[in-house]
């Protein structure tokens, strides 16, 4: 370990498609122009060399700070420096014991997106002190919200409906599959289609939904699409263009950065009523789910024999709403004209890195 004048350590899987990844690119790339920024990149979930950045072999330094994205078990053995801050996001009400005592012992500040996240600490014994900024977009509003441009979108074939998720049953992507085809029988929406998009086929990981039941809930029908590759960013924002509505009916979301892009582009989204995505999402701005809360179990990617609370979105409500948008014009327009970001600023990348240094500054200074 060496002595210099590094002001950060970031500690981070970079090299994924993972949103932890994602968020550690661009606090790295955004902070690096504010401080001296050492990158200290590591090997784990769906890593591939060289994947979205070329990086040379990780230097350890001594840093003012180590910014930790890993699970509260892991801060000990990653530390660095004197003062640790640990990124941290959860889906669900409460975190294990093991995770709340890691919290509190090796962590000196924990960044979290949201209120939902703050809340989850709090009722899980968590006492070290949090900074809550949320993860942030690059995209910005690209579509016309006339009622002419939107008519001609209305018209376009396939009216397509998107959902980009890990193949996880947390993500619930057979219950969108299911209300897709409640919505739409093939013999009357022949040109209405659904993409989902994966990173990786699922069957993976013990939390993913199995490849038999994805096949079953399918039935051959051609017209739901299955993705699973990598996207660059670029055509991440292509594939979101190209649908007409955004589907994430997850059991709970941490945060949701697909959302959040969706609506900065100006894409309509469809939502749950519960997760860490009502903090930039309500029925001013989206369309929420009907849920109701249901103990499930194998939804949490830290212990599979773990039983959850969370909200199950109501399949007939689902289906209700997917139909009402493809077939109520007036109800697209507006779905459409009242889709934005309630406040753009907040959740710019730049900015959330420069709170980062601030509150570091703040304690290490």
């Amino acid at each position: 370990m060496q002595n210099n004048n590094t002001f950060l350590n970031i500690i981070s899987l970079i090299n994924s498609p993972a949103s932890w990844a994602f968020i550690s690119r661009n606090i790295y790339n955004y902070s690096k122009d504010l401080e001296s920024v050492n990158l200290i990149h590591q090997r784990g979930f769906l890593y591939k060399e060289d994947l979205f950045l070329k990086l040379q072999r990780p230097l350890f330094k001594k840093a003012k700070a180590d910014l930790i994205f890993d699970i509260p078990s892991n801060l000990k053995n990653k530390r660095n420096s004197d003062f640790v801050i640990a990124a941290f996001v959860y889906e669900f009400p409460e975190i294990s014991q093991t995770w709340s005592y890691h919290l509190n012992k090796n962590a000196d500040l924990i960044w979290i997106p949201n209120k939902f996240n703050d809340d989850i600490l709090k009722r899980s014994g968590v006492t070290t002190e949090t900074i809550i900024t949320p993860y942030g977009t690059d995209f910005k509003q690209t579509i016309s919200k006339t009622n002419s441009n939107l008519n001609k979108r209305y018209q376009r074939k396939p009216f397509n409906f998107l959902t980009i998720c890990m193949p996880q049953k947390r993500k619930n992507p057979i219950l969108t599959i299911n209300a897709f085809l409640k919505a739409f029988p093939i013999k009357n929406f022949p040109d209405t289609t659904l993409t989902i998009k994966f990173p990786y086929l699922p069957g993976k990981f013990p939390w993913d939904i199995s490849t038999e039941d994805l096949k079953e809930s399918i039935k051959d029908d051609k017209r739901i699409k299955i993705i699973n590759k990598i996207y660059s960013r670029e055509e991440m924002k292509e594939l979101l263009l190209s649908t007409q509505l955004y589907l994430q009916p997850s059991y709970s979301e941490g945060f949701g950065l697909s959302i959040l892009d969706s609506l900065s582009l100006g894409i309509p989204v469809l939502v749950n009523s519960f997760g860490g995505q009502l903090d930039f999402c309500n029925s001013d701005n989206s369309i929420i789910l009907k849920s109701n809360p249901k103990e499930i179990k194998g939804l949490d990617y830290s212990n599979k024999e773990k039983t959850v609370i969370a909200k199950e979105p109501d399949i007939k409500d689902f289906s209700e709403k997917l139909y009402r948008f493809r077939t109520d014009i007036d109800f697209y327009i507006r779905s459409y004209q009242k889709t934005k970001l309630l406040d753009p600023k907040k959740y710019n990348w730049k900015s959330i890195s420069q709170t980062i240094i601030n509150k570091i500054k703040e304690k290490t200074l």
